[in-house]
């Protein structure tokens, strides 16, 4: 990205084509902010087309979402099972023993999280090569090999909400786990919830179960990475706990893809209905009219920046704000506290690290 009076090579708005689909590429803040107020009035979300074929959007999530305002009717669901309440009790102490995929499955399906069948991880890890492919389906692509994963796992989940309803069934345990909240994870509640029920099928509820665990691990990964780095390139970093809490919050709002469901007039053009709009929130921190100096190591920048700020925007904005947002950050946070308290970087040249005695 190259700058020049506040801009980027092309202007901070300009129409690009990717894959042969017009796509309006923006990197000015006031309209990001714009676009992402304008979620069902005049843009809606969009996924590129192998992406929304693997998570469901162009079957079930999508008739769901018609029915009924699905993304509002999780939300609070969500916010019951990893937010901060759940949080502050003994989901902390599991997050610093087992790992994130782990965890989720516990939560959302109720597996033991100390003991979840490790081909259920690797599974994901293997789903997650298909997400940006090319939407060829053939045998042999990667595609269609993310396809056959998605399947079995879909398979699991409605196995899995099969069980619990046969459960329910019987009447020496029915609505004993609603009634005390033990082992109450979130696919009882999706099973439970007349609202859901009313606009979600159970293939739906398996695709959004799916959906979360998907979300949840794969994030996080690229964001820890980007973590280490830092740290390693700047290794006087790991001494700086403000530091580290300010690195936390780098979230790359990655997925911030509209499609304008109505004419969309900007600086006296005119976005038509139907193109795609990917909102750049990313590339905002390499403006220097922003940001001194950008490209250096400077966590800082971001000090006091909070979720209403039109710069940093780390988990989404608008009615889609990311309602894991606590989950994630809490996550990295003890993923970092145990790197740098029990860890000591042995190369500042390669990533090395041993375990301290």
């Amino acid at each position: 990205m190259f700058w020049g009076n506040g801009g980027g090579r092309y202007g901070k708005i300009f129409k690009t084509s990717v894959a042969g689909r017009a796509v309006v590429m923006s990197v000015d803040p006031d309209f990001n902010h714009f676009i992402l107020q304008q979620e069902g009035k005049l843009v809606e979300l969009w996924y590129m087309d192998s992406f929304a074929e693997l998570v469901g959007q162009r079957g079930p999530l999508k008739e769901a979402a018609v029915a009924g305002n699905l993304h509002k009717n999780l939300k609070k669901l969500i916010q019951e099972h990893i937010g901060i309440e759940s949080l502050k009790g003994e989901l902390f102490g599991l997050v610093d023993q087992v790992m994130t995929m782990d965890l989720s499955f516990g939560i959302m399906l109720g597996y033991d999280p100390l003991n979840t069948d490790p081909n259920l991880s690797k599974m994901f890890t293997e789903f997650r090569r298909g997400m940006l492919s090319f939407p060829l389906k053939l045998p042999g692509t990667v595609l269609h090999s993310c396809l056959q994963n998605q399947k079995k796992i879909i398979t699991m989940i409605m196995n899995t909400m099969k069980s619990k309803r046969d459960q329910q069934c019987d009447s020496s345990s029915s609505s004993s786990a609603a009634e005390t909240g033990t082992n109450y994870d979130m696919l009882d509640r999706l099973i439970d919830d007349k609202k859901i029920q009313t606009s979600m099928n159970d293939r739906a509820i398996g695709y959004v179960i799916f959906a979360l665990l998907f979300a949840n691990g794969e994030a996080l990964p690229s964001v820890l990475m980007l973590v280490m780095k830092l740290l390693l390139a700047n290794p006087l970093a790991m001494e700086e706990l403000v530091v580290i809490n300010e690195i936390l919050r780098i979230n790359g709002s990655i997925g911030l893809i509209r499609r304008a469901i109505d004419d969309i007039y900007v600086n006296g053009y005119v976005i038509p209905k139907g193109w795609t709009i990917a909102v750049m929130s990313t590339a905002v921190q390499l403006n220097p009219d922003f940001y001194d100096d950008p490209l250096s190591f400077n966590p800082w920048r971001w000090k006091g920046a909070n979720a209403s700020s039109k710069t940093f925007i780390p988990f989404g904005g608008g009615m889609r704000t990311c309602v894991g947002a606590d989950y994630s950050k809490v996550l990295m946070a003890i993923f970092v506290h145990n790197l740098v308290t029990k860890y000591r970087c042995a190369s500042c040249c390669a990533l090395e690290f041993r375990l301290e005695p």
